[in-house]
């Protein structure tokens, strides 16, 4: 009984985590990663401020941690706004052979 409990308590959890990573979708899986940095050259470039990459994806939890500390942490969130143009390039299997 126990290894039933113990089974099915990963299962809810890993349910959980795929329903809270289909609603995360801070990366654009289909953009072309090479046209974003472009863009964020030039925006940059006019706006005077330097480019944060983050690389990673939609099923990444250290993404979305990072991601909800750098929008609830007042102080982070105005240094990123004020300094930076952030670009989030997406990182996955299919990804992996165009990079």
């Amino acid at each position: 009984m126990k290894k039933f409990s113990a089974l099915l308590i990963l299962f809810l959890l890993q349910l959980n985590i795929s329903f809270a990573q289909d609603k995360f979708s801070l990366y654009d899986v289909n953009a072309d990663p090479y046209k974003q940095l472009s863009d964020a050259k030039i925006k940059a470039s006019t706006e005077h401020k330097n480019i944060l990459i983050q690389a990673g994806g939609n099923w990444c939890s250290w993404c979305r941690l990072f991601h909800k500390f750098s929008q609830e942490n007042k102080k982070v969130d105005s240094i990123l706004n004020a300094d930076y143009v952030v670009l989030h390039i997406n990182y996955s299997k299919e990804k992996r052979k165009v990079l």
